[in-house]
């Protein structure tokens, strides 16, 4: 076709290096970061990025459905539930803004029966949660 290969220079804002892929090597190839167009087609250049996890050894453990030591606040019906690592302070807010209760949480998990509504629930320690009652 004539075009002069390319480099189409996506970049990826955490900074991590992309590559490239094409659909139909025969119409559009990719080296490294230059795409070069050798005839008329249709082709699909896909631009991916890898995504690193960090997966620590607290994490691989034999058992599953093991709490990793993070604050969690959920709801099941009526009851509020709040697990905590360490001792910490929850303030339980109604959907307006009002303190309906504060609680000194001590480690491990923490059941408490609220009214129906929607609450935001924060952690002292870091952390908001919406929760609903039903």
């Amino acid at each position: 076709m004539g075009d002069t290969p390319f480099d189409p220079g996506a970049t990826a804002s955490s900074g991590l290096p992309v590559t490239y892929t094409s659909s139909d090597p025969s119409i559009a190839s990719v080296s490294g970061s230059t795409i070069t167009i050798h005839k008329a087609g249709v082709v699909v250049i896909t631009v991916s990025q890898p995504v690193y996890i960090y997966i620590g050894p607290e994490v691989l453990g034999p058992v599953g459905n093991e709490w990793i030591g993070k604050a969690a606040v959920w709801s099941h019906g009526n009851t509020l539930y709040i697990r905590v690592a360490r001792a910490d302070v929850a303030n339980i807010y109604s959907s307006d803004g009002l303190l309906v209760k504060r609680i000194d949480l001590q480690e491990g998990l923490l059941s408490e029966t609220l009214p129906k509504g929607v609450y935001i629930v924060t952690l002292q320690g870091g952390g908001a949660y919406k929760v609903i009652i039903q």
